[in-house]
């Protein structure tokens, strides 16, 4: 269930964005719109998960707007060239 109606309409979204954007001549990929979708989105469920579900806030806490910003940063200086 989760994947059918959360986690792949998710990615979809993603992928018709940056596709949306290459058509438009604003970026470029340094890969396919579906792998660049996946590296952006699932380390923060990963740690989404890990934080709240597993409980990893009680034994590792870890700062989520930290860790946003930074792995938003690397996923663009990583994977999108803006034209």
């Amino acid at each position: 269930i989760y994947l059918n109606y959360l986690f792949e309409p998710t990615l979809q979204s993603l992928e018709s964005l940056f596709q949306k954007l290459i058509q438009k001549g604003k970026i470029q990929l340094r890969g396919d719109t579906r792998t660049a979708a996946i590296v952006l989105l699932s380390p923060l469920l990963l740690s989404l998960i890990h934080q709240t579900s597993l409980g990893g806030e009680k034994c590792r806490i870890l700062d989520m707007e930290k860790f946003i910003s930074t792995h938003n940063d690397n996923f663009i200086r990583g994977w999108i060239e803006i034209l």
